[in-house]
């Protein structure tokens, strides 16, 4: 799980409640780019790992959101990989693509390359997960390249480093509605035992029963091996 990144200098989480807002900010590889907290996705990794085993979890939230840990091979062997962060589509350069992780470490210094894991990154990563969550807008968009179709970023960087499958969105998602979606398909998923195609079509049919618009529950879609996972032991 890797979740909440660090992307404000005043947040609270940092030591003596980060660097003075109003100081200098240090370059960024983002250029004017910025991004706020995402409010909810701490409570959507707290839902999502209620109940499964500490011993067989990891955490990284907060300024642990780092890029040097996913870089360094930390999430190699987990079965299951989930970012709840922002990420960024570069529809012209698909590589350029990028989850937006802790801008921060928790002295408040300014992280490598400004937190952004770039496709092109990815690529090079041993990641031989079962299912890899990209809980952030525009996730499985691309360019269209005569010849190829879909030159998507983000998926078909983590399926090239190892990766079965991805859940990806297709447009902006809000953090209310996401983290409902993502605790519904988990409890199917592992609580269950479905596959991950049914565990998405549960958990949207869900929510569209209880109401919930199409742009809120619709934007998520699988890529990669169509097959069920194996049983999730305790």
């Amino acid at each position: 799980m890797v979740a909440d990144p660090v992307y404000e200098p005043g947040d609270e989480r940092l030591a003596k409640g980060g660097r003075d807002p109003g100081a200098p900010a240090a370059a960024s590889a983002r250029g004017p780019l910025s991004f706020r907290r995402l409010l909810l996705a701490g409570a959507e990794a707290e839902a999502i790992l209620a109940g499964l085993p500490a011993a067989r979890t990891h955490r990284a939230e907060g300024v642990d959101a780092q890029k040097t840990m996913v870089l360094g091979g930390a999430l190699t062997g987990y079965r299951v990989v989930h970012f709840a962060t922002h990420g960024l589509l570069d529809a012209r350069q698909p590589h350029l693509s990028f989850l937006a992780l802790s801008e921060f470490d928790a002295e408040g210094r300014p992280a490598a390359d400004a937190g952004a894991l770039y496709a092109h990154e990815i690529y090079g990563l041993d990641l031989p997960a079962e299912l890899v969550v990209l809980s952030a807008c525009d996730t499985a968009l691309g360019r269209q390249v005569r010849g190829e179709g879909l030159v998507s970023g983000l998926p078909r960087a983590f399926l090239h480093a190892g990766a079965a499958r991805v859940l990806v969105s297709l447009w902006e998602v809000g953090d209310t509605s996401t983290r409902a979606l993502m605790t519904l398909f988990y409890r199917a998923l592992i609580g269950r035992g479905l596959s991950p195609t049914r565990a998405l079509q549960e958990a949207q049919t869900t929510l569209w029963r209880a109401g919930r618009p199409p742009y809120q529950w619709a934007p998520f879609i699988l890529q990669g091996d169509p097959r069920p996972l194996p049983p999730f032991t305790p």
